[in-house]
C-alpha cells in the first residue's frame, strides 16, 4: 500500500498515455541481451543528479523539473535492484530513515546539544561508529580501513572530491594554518608548471600531473576560506558566457577575411566586463 511502491509500478509499468519513454521502459524490463543493470541505472541518475546543481538549487520551473528527473532515476535503479533480487524502493526509504534517526539524537532522543559544531562532531562520531566492524547496522557491510579518507563517493565531482579529501584530512591536523599559508602552495604549484613548459620537450604526463596539483591547491585555498569550489567555478563559467556573447556576435558578423584581431577581441571582452 505504499506510495513510494506504487510510484515505482506506475513508472515501470506505464499506462497507454503515459510518458514514460524507451529507455526508461528498456532500464525497468530489460531484454536477456540488454546490458541495463543497477549499475547503468545508478550512472543515469549520476547524471540527471548533477542537472539541479548546474542550474543552482532554487524554486525556478527548470530546477523542479530537473529534481523530478532526478526523482523518476531513483525510483528506476530501485526497480531495477528488486528485479534482480537485491533492495527495494521501500528498504531505501527506510535505510535513509532509520539512519537520520540514529545520528540525530539531539533530535529523535534525549541528547542535548547546543551549537552546529556539536551536531557535527557528534555525527561524526556516530558515522565512525556505525562503520566499525562490531557495530555496523544490519545488512551494511563494514568497510576493512578506517582511514578519514574512506567512503567518498567516486561518484562525486572532481572538485567536491578534492574539497572532502582536504576537509577529511584537516580532522587529524594535516592541514594548511590558514588561506594565506594555503595559496603558497598554488603559487609553488604553478612555478612546477612554468618549469616544465620551460623544458626542451614538455613532458604531457608530467603536465597533466603538475596541473592536477595546481588545481588540488586551489581547492584547498577555496576549503580554507569557506568557498565551495564547484558553484564558485559554474559561477565564472556564467560570467565567461555572459561576456563571450559579444565576442562570438562580432565575428558571427565579420564578412569573410575579415574577423576581428585578438585585440579589438579582447577589447570587446573589456566592454562587456565594464557593462556588468
Amino acid at each position: 500500500d505504499s506510495s513510494a511502491t506504487a510510484a515505482s509500478a506506475a513508472l515501470c509499468s506505464p499506462s497507454p498515455d503515459s510518458s514514460a519513454t524507451a529507455a526508461s521502459a528498456a532500464l525497468c524490463s530489460p531484454s536477456p541481451g540488454s546490458s541495463a543493470t543497477a549499475a547503468s541505472a545508478a550512472a543515469l541518475q549520476q547524471a540527471e543528479g548533477a542537472e539541479p546543481a548546474s542550474r543552482g538549487l532554487n524554486s525556478s520551473p527548470e530546477v523542479r523539473e530537473e529534481l523530478g528527473d532526478l526523482l523518476m532515476n531513483i525510483f528506476l535503479a530501485a526497480r531495477v535492484a528488486e528485479e534482480a533480487g537485491g533492495f527495494s524502493l521501500v528498504e531505501v526509504a527506510n535505510g535513509i530513515s532509520q539512519k537520520l534517526v540514529r545520528r540525530h539524537p539531539h533530535v529523535f532522543g534525549g541528547e542535548k546539544i547546543d551549537k552546529v559544531p556539536g551536531v557535527l562532531s557528534r555525527w561524526s562520531a556516530l558515522k565512525a561508529q556505525e562503520k566499525a566492524p562490531a557495530n555496523a547496522p544490519e545488512g551494511i557491510a563494514a568497510p576493512a580501513s578506517e582511514s578519514v579518507l574512506d567512503g567518498i563517493p567516486r561518484s562525486l565531482p572532481a572538485l567536491e572530491a578534492a574539497f572532502e579529501l582536504g576537509r577529511r584530512a584537516a580532522k587529524i591536523g594535516f592541514d594548511w594554518p590558514n588561506a594565506a599559508a594555503a595559496i603558497k602552495k598554488v603559487y609553488e604549484e604553478a612555478a612546477e608548471i612554468e618549469s616544465c613548459l620551460a623544458a626542451p620537450a614538455p613532458s604531457r604526463a608530467r603536465l597533466q600531473y603538475e596541473i592536477g596539483d595546481l588545481l588540488f591547491a586551489v581547492v584547498n585555498v577555496a576549503r580554507k576560506l569557506g568557498i565551495a569550489p564547484e558553484p564558485a567555478l559554474r559561477q565564472t563559467m556564467q560570467k565567461f558566457r555572459q561576456r563571450f556573447h559579444p565576442v562570438e556576435e562580432r565575428v558571427r558578423k565579420s564578412p569573410p577575411g575579415a574577423a576581428p584581431t585578438l585585440e579589438e577581441m579582447e577589447r570587446l571582452w573589456q566592454q562587456a566586463k565594464t557593462s556588468e
